[in-house]
């Protein structure tokens, strides 16, 4: 059980960074600038 809800948990995450990812590429045609800045945040 506790095997199960390790991977429930880092496929969540692994969702979340792709949602990230995704939301980042689509966004980056017309928010090029403002991606650069969060590229240099993080």
């Amino acid at each position: 059980m506790q095997a199960s809800a390790e991977t429930s948990k880092q496929a969540q995450t692994r969702v979340r960074r792709w949602e990230r990812a995704i939301t980042r590429l689509m966004f980056q045609p017309s928010l090029a600038g403002f991606n650069d800045r969060l590229g240099v945040l993080e």
